[in-house]
């Protein structure tokens, strides 16, 4: 099976699953009740026809090669590209975790700051370090400050 097939199916599952989550939203009790599950529900959709039409298209449409898409040989392991995915899936793990325990700022401050280092390595320290800092406290800024609203 290839990547893209493998992908494709996953988001359908992961969309099913979000969907169905999403209909235990409590309705509102004021106005619209439905109005609480518009944006989530749409978002659910968005993701199972994505992953559909991903998933379709890999199986029907030929590589580039013109081979049909069983036929290609399978690509060999990119190590980089699986430990970032496992490190992104185990620092989004530990930011769930710790955003109950620690709040907001600290927990986001972590959590941006291993994405970046992650993804760009020691070199870019200064630049990873401003960017974590400029959006943890900008986005706490504009919600306690300008929306009115208090974060965990």
């Amino acid at each position: 099976m290839r990547l893209d097939t493998t992908v494709g199916l996953t988001a359908v599952v992961l969309g099913i699953i979000y969907t169905v989550q999403t209909l235990g939203i409590p309705k509102a009790s004021i106005g619209n009740p439905w109005a609480p599950l518009y944006f989530p529900l749409s978002l659910g959709v968005l993701m199972i026809g994505m992953g559909a039409s991903l998933a379709v298209n890999s199986v029907i449409r030929p590589k580039p090669g013109g081979k049909p898409a069983g036929a290609a040989k399978k690509p060999p392991v990119d190590i980089g590209a699986v430990k970032l995915i496992v490190g992104t899936s185990i620092i989004c793990l530990l930011y769930a975790f710790a955003f109950d325990e620690v709040g907001y700022t600290i927990s986001t401050l972590l959590f941006l700051g291993g994405m970046l280092y992650l993804v760009n390595g020691r070199k870019g320290w200064l630049r990873n370090a401003v960017i974590t800092a400029g959006f943890t406290f900008g986005i706490l800024y504009t919600f306690e400050k300008i929306l009115k609203v208090s974060l965990p």
